[in-house]
């Protein structure tokens, strides 16, 4: 899944796939491996550039392990391309990167 390094990749991503008034998809984040230790999905680390929506991650009810882009209103907080970490197991589309 896609690598976001920068506000310039952020800015793309939500230039061509956040076109809806209301749209999620994953990206290739997650701490399933080590609690609040990001690994992107081609195993590195986060480090440098972040986007995280306000409060974000929370890891709520102590399940949320993956990370999505998202746009529009989502539990009283808007989004436009910002990151928040939700239930691996939610289903919605996600967006690929070619290496």
């Amino acid at each position: 899944m896609v690598k976001i390094e920068s506000s310039e990749e952020n800015d793309f991503i939500k230039s061509k796939y956040l076109t809806e008034e209301v749209v999620h998809y994953w990206i290739g984040l997650s701490d399933i491996a080590y609690e609040d230790n990001w690994m992107w999905s081609d195993g590195t680390w986060l480090t440098g550039y972040t986007n995280w929506g306000n409060g974000q991650p929370n890891n709520h009810n102590g399940n949320q392990d993956c990370v999505e882009i998202r746009k529009g209103g989502f539990h009283g907080h808007t989004y436009d391309g910002q990151w928040q970490d939700e239930d691996c197991s939610d289903s919605q589309g996600y967006i690929c990167e070619l290496r």
